[in-house]
């Protein structure tokens, strides 16, 4: 039974033995991460992890007494099968898809934000998705929202990007 700094003991903190002797034996955990999903998370030119999944996953190695491997630089669809292949242990942020649980456990959500949808400023107005029915929109290539839009809206032209600043 660990302690930490606060008295707590991994019980108290939630972890069961078995979790425990996993973090153990992983002195190091492999972080997997969106490096340009700014204000979520990010990677700064020095390549350190910025933003709110950042701050979230520093009070997690201070509570539980772990270190987290400070992600690569992949894009998504790599990042995605490199923890599907056991290359990554854990994704900082994730949506919950029926897809992905076939592969990934997933915590109680930590952050929820909603899907918009940016245009150019001289672009014409649009009220909804249905206004969109031929034109090309661009999604990240792996985001969840990319299955979603295939799926819910088959009328738009889906343009796989690398990156949401692409």
């Amino acid at each position: 039974n660990r302690f930490y700094g606060n008295g707590m003991t991994d019980a108290e903190v939630g972890l069961t033995r078995r979790e425990r002797a996993w973090l153990n034996s992983h002195p190091l955990i492999q972080l997997g991460s969106d490096g340009a999903w700014a204000p979520y998370e990010y990677l700064d030119k020095d390549g350190v992890l910025r933003g709110l999944s950042a701050a979230f996953l520093a009070r997690i190695e201070n509570i539980l007494g772990i270190r987290f491997q400070p992600p690569k630089s992949y894009p998504w669809k790599e990042t995605m099968a490199r923890a599907k292949s056991g290359k990554i242990d854990v994704l900082s942020i994730l949506v919950n898809t029926p897809e992905r649980q076939k592969y990934f456990n997933f915590t109680k959500p930590f952050m929820i934000w909603p899907n918009v949808i940016a245009m150019r400023t001289d672009a014409t107005a649009i009220s909804g998705l249905e206004d969109l029915a031929g034109k090309r929109v661009g999604v990240v290539d792996g985001y969840a929202i990319q299955a979603t839009l295939k799926r819910t809206n088959p009328d738009l032209v889906l343009v796989p990007q690398t990156t949401l600043a692409e």
